[in-house]
């Protein structure tokens, strides 16, 4: 059942980006907490009505080591898959060498992202800051309390109700790692 939704989701989808003549490519690399490797790739296009589109294209086990060769190997694997070979205008990446050297084994036209630039910056420049480096600290012990006890995270909860608050949850801080690929 699984099988035939994510099929007739992804034939969807397909039939979509077939319908494109210009899409822009984007991933993603992560580790898991069990230490797995994955590659995901988007596309973006604009679609009918002018509507700015997205679609995933694939998330991949990335067992191997992090070259450039390997990574373009599977973003060229999701690229004839899809259809989409001389369709790439641009790939966004993060800066990272391996990235760049991906983009350029691929010939295509390279971006890198914005977003993952400013995170660098805003990182760089809370990290100089001592005061908040402190702070910052002390949140990550809290939450960490929270997180490990169940008995003081219901606690919470019932607090947070008691006082008419709404039921907000804690979450760790999100130090961006070296497999973080955009």
């Amino acid at each position: 059942m699984v099988e035939a939704k994510y099929e007739s989701a992804k034939g969807k989808a397909m039939a979509k980006v077939e319908k494109v003549a210009a899409v822009s490519l984007t991933s993603d690399m992560w580790t898991s907490i069990n230490s797995d490797a994955y590659l995901a790739g988007t596309c973006q296009f604009v679609g009918e009505k002018t509507t700015l589109s997205s679609v995933l294209l694939g998330v991949q086990a990335f067992p191997q080591s992090h070259t450039a060769v390997h990574i373009a190997r599977v973003k060229a694997s999701l690229m004839e898959e899809w259809g989409i070979v001389n369709k790439v205008t641009c790939m966004v990446t993060d800066g990272a060498p391996n990235m760049v050297a991906c983009v350029r084994e691929l010939k295509h036209r390279h971006h890198i992202c914005i977003a993952h630039t400013l995170n660098l910056i805003v990182k760089k420049a809370l990290d100089q800051q001592l005061v908040l480096s402190g702070i910052r600290a002390k949140a990550r012990k809290l939450v960490g309390f929270f997180k490990s006890s169940t008995t003081a995270k219901e606690k919470l909860t019932q607090v947070q109700h008691h006082l008419g608050m709404a039921n907000m949850k804690l979450m760790e801080e999100v130090e961006p790692d070296g497999t973080a690929h955009i």
